[in-house]
This record gives C-alpha cells, structure tokens and sequence, in this order.
C-alpha cells in the first residue's frame, strides 16, 4: 500500500514538475529576451550543458527545459531566454553593434514605446515630431540614433526570427523598463513575413516626409512594423492614446482630435 502511494505521489509530482515546466517554456519563448542581471557563472554543470561555443562565447542550454543563457568571454551571464533569441542576441553582442540596417529599433519611454527603422551609419527613419516624439509637426524623417535614444543608450530591437516578433535589449543587465516590455500573445500569433533588410530600408525612405501621423490608425509603430512586415499594426495604441491623453500633449499635428481620442479609449475596439 505504502509502495503504491508513493508511487501516485511520484507520478503526480512529475506530472505537476512537467506542466510547469511547460507553462514556463511557453512564457520564455513569447518574452524571447527575459530579464537578466549580469552575474558570474560556473560554466557546465548538472543544470547547464553548452550548445554552442565561439571566440570564448557560450550558448547554454538549462538541462530541464528549452531555456537558454549566453555566457560571455569574460565568463559572465550575459542573457537568459529562448534558444532562437540567446543565438541571435549572442551574435549581436559579438558583433562590432547590436543594431543592424533594416532593423526595426524602439526604445522606452516608460509609458509608451518609441519605434523606428535604422538605416545605417548611425541614423533612424521615424514617424516623430520636431520638438520630441509629439511635439511640433509630425512627420516621417531621418535622425541620429542618439536622438532617437534620449536618454540613455539602452533600446531593442525587434527579432522575427522565432516565426513572430520579440524585443531583443541592447542591455546585458535589464529587469522591466516600462509597462509594454512584453508583446502579448495576440500580437504575436498572427502570420508574418519580413522584408529583407535592403527593402525594409527602401520602404522606410519611400515615406520621408510623410505627415499623416495618427495615433490610432497610423503611429510610429504602425509604421516601423509595416516597413519590416507590410501590415501597419500597433502593439500599444491604447498606452499611447491614454498617455496622450493624460500628458496634455500638444495635439495639432495629429490626425484626431482629443474628443477622438477619448471616444477610442472608451470602446471595445482594438487596432
């Protein structure tokens, strides 16, 4: 009797053990690029085994799961998260900058997140306005990435190489930057197909000087995600609309008016 309950425990501990674990494979693979603190690791042990390894670079994967962590040269985490997106940030990292042309690049504003195309040599195509991100006219056009940045030199960019996007960060040390650092699964789970760089690039150009700026129908993110994808969709038009809104923001260079606004707000209705 004693042998059978123990073994009714046993399997229903490997049964819970097996659904966690699950539960938490699929959290790491939609956040893709989970917080990290940089820390000293031990290299391979009985929880860690190395998939890959160049120029004192290690990708290890965790014994029990799926989940990964780049460890660096100097024998340091320098992230944990999916498999698809420790390969991609490893190569990042290794390489002489994190961002490349073509890239669908954003940074935090805490409330709301900022988005734009790189092209290159150091600038960004961006739906912005003169005076910051909504003041004065608003309009498609070319900047340094240290505008773009602001305020410090942390950013993501945005990864489709799982089969749907991720926010790869610039940091090797990050917990949570804003209220939008994740894409929900309903973003995620739509079909996508990329652009290559070259012709995301050439899609960015093709609207310098646009001023048809909309919160709702056509913001920043609309646009840098239809110069990588060709859908103009927006992860966080409700936090843009509603920080908007409650900043006082100058609104004369954009589409709706604040009535427009609070009346989206007020619906059901997502874009």
């Amino acid at each position: 009797m004693m042998s059978a309950d123990y073994n009714d425990i046993s399997n229903n501990l490997t049964n819970d053990i097996t659904a966690f674990l699950d539960l938490e494979q699929d959290l790491v693979d939609r956040m893709g690029d989970c917080p990290n603190v940089e820390r000293k690791t031990h290299g391979e042990s009985l929880l860690w085994r190395t998939i890959e390894s160049r120029n004192g670079w290690v990708l290890q994967q965790r014994t029990l799961s799926q989940k990964a962590r780049i460890v660096g040269e100097d024998g340091r985490q320098k992230g944990n998260g999916s498999i698809a997106a420790m390969r991609e940030k490893m190569d990042r990292l290794m390489a002489d900058a994190f961002v490349r042309p073509g890239d669908v690049i954003g940074v935090s504003r805490r409330l709301y997140e900022h988005y734009g195309i790189y092209v290159g040599a150091g600038r960004v195509i961006h739906y912005a306005g003169e005076g910051g991100d909504f003041g004065g006219r608003v309009s498609v056009h070319e900047a340094p990435i240290e505008d773009f940045v602001k305020e410090g030199e942390d950013y993501f960019v945005v990864s489709f190489a799982p089969g749907f996007p991720i926010k790869l960060r610039s940091a090797t040390s990050f917990f949570f930057h804003g209220i939008m650092d994740y894409y929900g699964e309903r973003f995620q789970q739509q079909e996508w197909d990329v652009f290559s760089p070259e012709e995301t690039v050439q899609r960015a150009n093709s609207r310098l000087g646009e001023e048809k700026y909309s919160l709702i129908h056509n913001n920043c993110e609309h646009f840098a995600i239809w110069c990588k994808t060709g859908k103009a969709q927006s992860s966080q038009v409700r936090q843009v609309a509603g920080y908007v809104l409650a900043a006082g923001v100058d609104m004369d260079g954009i589409a709706e008016n604040r009535e427009d606004v609070e009346a989206y707000l007020a619906s059901s209705v997502d874009i």
